[in-house]
């Protein structure tokens, strides 16, 4: 495996990561010259039948992974979603195409495959990808693929301050009318009174 780097031909892997569910391995390798020594990723796929992908005018063309996954980043761009989960979401879906035993497949099929998955991580998302899937020729179709979408949101709930303030609104004009009044400051005594009072010096410790 050749260095991506320097393009030195030989390089020792570090760490090994077999996913059996797609059947990919990922392999961390390291460039062995001495001047590069630089890590990086490869991925191991193991090879399957010829997948043929039937196009709108009815042409052939080989399934490709790369392609499926450039058209999700397309309509990923500007979004906050992790390219992991996209190359996730393209392994599944070729992984599911194999697994059908298909060999020739309309990209009508694939397209519906892709908006599942993109239905599940972002709604923007969604909406370009099935633009151009359906190839939306006017603003109405837009429009009702979007109320549809909104329609199956559920309901957001009115915030519970909306609550308390109703019941604020509520209550009587002469609520506030009705708080106690402040008790009166006691008065002075006179001094007389306060020498009288006055205890004992033996008492303080005095």
């Amino acid at each position: 495996m050749r260095c991506p780097f320097c393009g030195f031909p030989e390089s020792k892997v570090t760490d090994s990561r077999d996913n059996r569910e797609t059947n990919i391995i990922r392999r961390r390798r390291e460039c062995l010259a001495e001047n590069c020594g630089k890590r990086f990723t490869t991925y191991e796929r193991v090879e399957q039948q010829n997948l043929m992908v039937i196009k709108k005018d009815d042409t052939r063309q080989p399934f490709s992974n790369d392609k499926l996954l450039s058209g999700m980043l397309r309509a990923c761009a500007n979004l906050p979603i992790p390219v992991k989960k996209l190359e996730e979401a393209a392994n599944d879906i070729e992984q599911e195409l194999y697994a059908g035993g298909y060999g020739e497949v309309r990209s009508e099929e694939i397209g519906k495959m892709v908006l599942s998955h993109l239905k599940g991580l972002d709604d923007v998302a969604y909406v370009r990808f099935v633009s151009v899937y359906r190839n939306f020729t006017n603003v109405s179709e837009f429009y009702a693929e979007l109320r549809g979408l909104m329609q199956e949101k559920p309901a957001v709930s009115a915030p519970a301050a909306a609550d308390d303030g109703a019941e604020a609104e509520s209550e009587p004009e002469g609520a506030a009318a009705a708080a106690p009044e402040p008790a009166p400051a006691p008065r002075r005594q006179s001094r007389q009174r306060r020498d009288f009072e006055k205890p004992p010096l033996d008492v303080v410790g005095g």
